[in-house]
């Protein structure tokens, strides 16, 4: 069986392949594949065009922009090197490495745009479905990747029907679709990321736009963006702190910046795709280009290696997650209130006069309210629940780690391990996530037994005492 969570907080290695349909692992010195049945070889072909592909890509362009490129159009990011996704991570950009309903979008306008007017607004809407369903064989499979797709396709069909769209009900039945093919995929940080990022476009955007023209509608693109942007972000907060325990100060910056070239270099990479499959040596007249493009995004992603780039939080509980949401959709709905016009429905008109009243005069008592429960439950059941002495015996693989929390809430760190090589960071890769899992963000006291490797290493010390 595949190893599972082996820390608190940690990474769980036997959930991770079950969201992938793997079950268990075994160790075999010789396999021979007897048979293959006709969707094995199905599916051999499609992976060996796939590869193909690729090959062909990586040979036209630079070998740091082929493994982005990949990424953004072909939705695999296992060739980008960990220290670039660190970059992009620091800086709030690794949203643009998943292929999500952007991309979708984009496919569907062109589509539609070129078919539309030879075919037929039906026979090109229909054409469209194909060209969906053939780049989700070409790409792989992400469930990001997955709900665009999904949602794209419900939209086609309703147009087709002619049905309104329902935006809430395409969402979460393309969830239901997703889960129903494979229910681990809800552990999957990727599809959580995806959704309440739609969710937070989806309830927070009208709202975000409307505070930024207030005053002025000048630099409306500008703003659209800006709005897109803090939406998700308000969204997805407590989810990236829950995560990955830091958060990245010049998000605004960095996805402005990159926000405003990241749709040409996706119309550019599915051209440089569609030029690729049929005519290889086209492909390279568009090369150039496309390396400038995705060398930009990676010359901003270096923002990441500033300082202060990125702050380090605890990881913050259940409680406090549904705290902020709750918060952030009563903020929300009170702000609606006070802007929506009056609905003419008789109904809905006196719930709006109630719903304003409390807005108008009693705001300050809900807020009040608030504060205080939050503060009462805390208190209560840091009362309840009076500390004792803790002792974590961390697992650092071939070493020791020990940390140990008091009854009066200090931390000590009793060695660090870091024997598993030069290029693994035990203080960096498993000390620092467990203690901010723990809800610390620095340590009181360090004690080092003796010097071996496997207890302690200088990049260990380092992290140990500038956590915060």
């Amino acid at each position: 069986m595949p190893n599972v969570q082996r820390n608190y907080g940690g990474f769980d290695y036997s959930n991770y392949l079950k969201t992938l349909e793997i079950y268990g692992t075994i160790n075999a010195e010789n396999i021979e594949i007897l048979k293959h049945n006709n969707l094995d070889r199905i599916s051999i072909k499609i992976n060996e065009y796939r590869q193909n592909i690729k090959d062909k890509i990586s040979n036209t362009l630079d070998s740091k922009v082929w493994p982005i490129y990949f990424s953004l159009i072909l939705a695999d990011s296992s060739y980008i090197e960990k220290d670039i996704r660190d970059d992009f991570a620091n800086c709030s950009l690794s949203h643009i490495l998943a292929v999500s309903g952007m991309h979708i979008s984009y496919i569907i306008i062109g589509v539609s745009v070129l078919l539309n007017k030879i075919l037929g607004k039906r026979c090109g809407r229909i054409v469209t479905i194909i060209v969906l369903i053939l780049y989700t064989v070409l790409t792989c499979f992400t469930p990001s990747l997955a709900r665009a797709i999904i949602m794209g396709i419900m939209t086609i069909i309703s147009n087709l029907i002619y049905r309104r769209n329902d935006t809430w009900n395409f969402l979460f039945f393309s969830l239901f679709c997703i889960l129903i093919y494979n229910p681990y995929l809800i552990t999957n940080i990727g599809l959580q990321y995806s959704y309440i990022a739609t969710i937070g476009i989806i309830i927070f955007n009208k709202h975000v736009l409307k505070i930024l023209n207030k005053r002025s509608n000048k630099l409306k693109k500008i703003k659209e963006s800006i709005s897109v942007l803090i939406s998700a972000q308000i969204a997805l907060f407590p989810l990236i702190i829950f995560h990955t325990n830091k958060f990245g100060i010049y998000f605004i910056i960095t996805n402005l910046i990159v926000g405003f070239i990241i749709g040409p270099i996706i119309i550019l990479g599915f051209i440089f795709l569609i030029v690729s499959i049929l005519n290889f040596y086209f492909s390279k007249f568009l090369s150039p280009v496309v390396n400038f493009l995705i060398k930009t995004i990676l010359f901003f992603s270096g923002i990441g290696k500033f300082p202060l780039a990125k702050i380090y939080v605890k990881t913050p509980s259940i409680w406090e997650i549904m705290i902020y949401y709750i918060f952030v959709f009563i903020i929300s709905f009170l702000y609606k209130v006070k802007n929506d016009k009056t609905p003419n429905n008789s109904f809905l008109r006196v719930r709006w006069i109630l719903a304003y009243i409390k807005y108008k005069y009693k705001i300050k008592k809900i807020l009040t309210i608030y504060l205080i429960t939050s503060i009462v439950l805390t208190s209560a059941f840091v009362f309840v629940n009076p500390r004792k002495l803790e002792i974590n015996i961390v697992d650092v693989s071939q070493g020791d780690a020990c940390f140990i929390i008091t009854p009066q809430n200090k931390t000590i760190l009793i060695d660090g391990g870091g024997s598993k090589g030069e290029s693994f960071d035990v203080g960096k890769s498993t000390l620092l996530p467990y203690i901010l899992d723990k809800g610390y963000t620095s340590i009181d006291y360090i004690f080092i037994s003796h010097f071996d490797s496997d207890h302690v290493r200088r990049n260990f010390i380092y992290y140990g005492r500038n956590i915060s």
